[in-house]
């Protein structure tokens, strides 16, 4: 079960930390840290020369430093654990934990309180500068909240795929910002049909500022009893949102699928003449294939609902019968049966020349209303992901 949703915009991208020269005319307005205002009580921010300044008291102590002031050698000093700055009014010179450092621009004083090189102090505390052109506002993600933001988004999406996997559809739907954007029927229709299991293997935190982040997440879907399905690996980009301090999803897109080989332990058992009537329907779609007949194809699959996939079939099995492959049954196992639904899996060698492969399938045959059986969909699994194709089909 593909989880889908639109996907209501794209991250946007942050600004590096440096201020570029065009700002160096307009002053900041609002300077975030961690998404709250930096107070002013000890004036404004402002730009000159294309670097931003703003009171060392106020970011100091908003980035969890200790302050120093002193006034003989007119240096300020930030300290915290693992972490000393000192800059001196007048000098480009800082230090670092003690190392020397240059700076773009000096400290200067105005108006009796020393202002400091907003980008210097954000590096020299590990925090990163995103600042939009023509806002007016500067924000300052220090490393303590992102790190922070990043176990919150994990524990969110790892508890979103976990009620999913449970069938909780009211605490999956919980973790969107907006649930009524989203038409989750199609999700709660297959809950009733399937069981099944949903694990996440993988996370990769594609962009993260204080308000929005996208995450690659890759999970295994598994069936494990009902209505079957094919297993698969999916790979999604999770779009999030901050609301009021937590962490809610705004879009899921999906951004690649396998299929991948079922659990081949445990055989499903199907009567004689369904047995003979499916695998009759197989022979004869291997057959219309290395003969290369359209119509014979056709003739073992269900109706279709729409021309454009039946026109995209048809070109797809062009491309095969161009190729001249021809396909051998070598295996076959039944992995589900119900009275109107039968799913086989299959091993076949594929022959082009004198190449050959192996090549694996999942095929699900329908029972019409004339008793008759036909080929549904069939899709190809992979043993191992790494450097697949990156399709699942319904066609050779």
């Amino acid at each position: 079960m593909k989880k889908m949703y639109a996907l209501l915009g794209s991250a946007l991208l942050a600004s590096a930390i440096s201020l570029p020269a065009s700002a160096a005319s307009s002053d900041p307005t609002l300077i975030l840290v961690d998404g709250e205002a930096l107070q002013q009580t000890s004036g404004a921010p402002f730009s000159s020369g294309g670097t931003t300044f703003v009171p060392f008291r106020a970011i100091f102590q908003k980035l969890g430093m200790q302050v120093g002031w002193d006034a003989k050698t007119h240096k300020v000093t930030g300290k915290k654990a693992g972490l000393t700055i000192e800059l001196t009014l007048g000098s480009k010179t800082a230090r670092v934990n003690g190392a020397a450092q240059t700076m773009a621009a000096a400290p200067v004083s105005r108006n009796n309180s020393v202002f400091v090189p907003l980008r210097f102090i954000s590096q020299a505390a590990g925090a990163e500068v995103n600042w939009e052109p023509g806002s007016g506002i500067i924000e300052i993600a220090t490393a303590e909240a992102k790190e922070q933001d990043k176990a919150d988004i994990t524990a969110l999406l790892q508890q979103m795929v976990k009620d999913y996997a449970d069938e909780n559809l009211g605490g999956y739907e919980g973790a969107f910002f907006d649930p009524t954007e989203f038409d989750f029927s199609d999700h709660s229709d297959f809950m009733k049909r399937s069981d099944f299991s949903d694990e996440i293997t993988a996370m990769d935190l594609d962009y993260l500022d204080s308000y929005e982040a996208s995450v690659y997440v890759t999970e295994q879907f598994k069936w494990t009893g009902g209505e079957y399905f094919a297993d698969s690996e999916d790979t999604y980009i999770y779009t999030l949102f901050k609301d009021e301090g937590k962490w809610k999803v705004r879009a899921i897109e999906l951004y690649d699928t396998y299929n991948t080989v079922p659990d081949l332990t445990k055989p499903a058992a199907v009567p004689a003449d369904a047995d003979q009537a499916v695998k009759a329907v197989l022979a004869k779609y291997l057959q219309a294939v290395n003969n290369k007949d359209w119509q014979g194809v056709l003739a073992t699959f269900t109706a279709y609902e729409d021309d454009y996939r039946k026109n995209q079939d048809q070109l797809n099995y062009q491309d095969t019968f161009d190729a001249g492959f021809k396909f051998t049954l070598l295996k076959s196992q039944y992995l589900y049966n119900s009275s109107d639904m039968i799913v086989m899996y299959t091993e076949e060698k594929i022959e082009a020349g004198a190449e050959s492969e192996l090549t694996k399938g999942i095929y699900t045959f329908m029972k019409g209303n004339d008793g008759n059986w036909l080929i549904y969909s069939i899709v190809r699994p992979v043993d191992n992901l790494d450097g697949a194709a990156g399709y699942s089909s319904d066609y050779e």
